[in-house]
């Protein structure tokens, strides 16, 4: 693992994972995921910090994210058993994506509801259209953790930095955290809006 080289590395990867734990506070509070279902991360440089295999982000500590470089082969990384089974994911979206510098992989309810319904995620409500018009994407059923998953969200998140993950959550990503964490959620809300409408009969 790549260890901090100078004082000011060491303040920004702190800083970066304060932030890591705060909103995934804000995640949890919202139902954005459950348990440790997901994984969310952060670009600094050359660096990812990724949420650990197994820790809730309920409860997130600033110990549950590893860093390591996008220099790192492979080979390595796998011997950290504390990393998540979806690193591949975020360090090929991020090597593919240059602007790009939060990744949340996440598991909404209600977007993970209209899905299995076969439903298009849209609104009427023109902040909602504002907000996700031309933004989501859908990506087909790959296997969680697969070489296949990570390269096709890579490509596809160029397009569309939502993406809807066939029985497998969301992909949110964006140049900054509070902008792929905004997304996500007007996503599920939007969603939840949808449901709604349906049950009332309207939809």
């Amino acid at each position: 693992m790549n260890m901090p080289k100078s004082l000011s590395e060491s303040k920004n990867i702190a800083q970066a994972r304060k932030k890591l734990v705060y909103y995934s506070s804000l995640i949890s509070k919202n139902n954005l995921t459950y348990a440790s279902f997901g994984n969310i991360s952060l670009r600094l440089s050359d660096k990812i910090l990724l949420k650990n295999k197994g820790a809730n982000l309920e409860s997130a500590k600033e110990s549950d994210f590893s860093i390591f470089s996008l220099q790192a082969s492979g080979k390595n990384l796998l011997k950290n058993k504390n990393l998540s089974s979806e690193w591949k994911m975020h360090y090929l979206i991020y090597e593919k994506n240059i602007s790009i510098v939060s990744v949340l992989h996440l598991h909404p309810f209600y977007i993970s509801l209209i899905d299995e319904l076969g439903l298009e995620l849209a609104s009427q409500d023109l902040e909602f259209q504002y907000i996700l018009k031309g933004r989501v994407g859908k990506l087909e059923a790959y296997q969680p953790g697969s070489d296949k998953l990570a390269k096709e969200a890579a490509k596809a998140v160029a397009k569309a930095p939502l993406l809807i993950l066939n029985k497998h959550g969301i992909i949110s990503a964006a140049q900054d955290i509070q902008s792929a964490y905004n997304l996500a959620l007007s996503a599920e809300v939007c969603a939840k809006r949808m449901i709604h409408l349906r049950l009332f009969g309207q939809l």
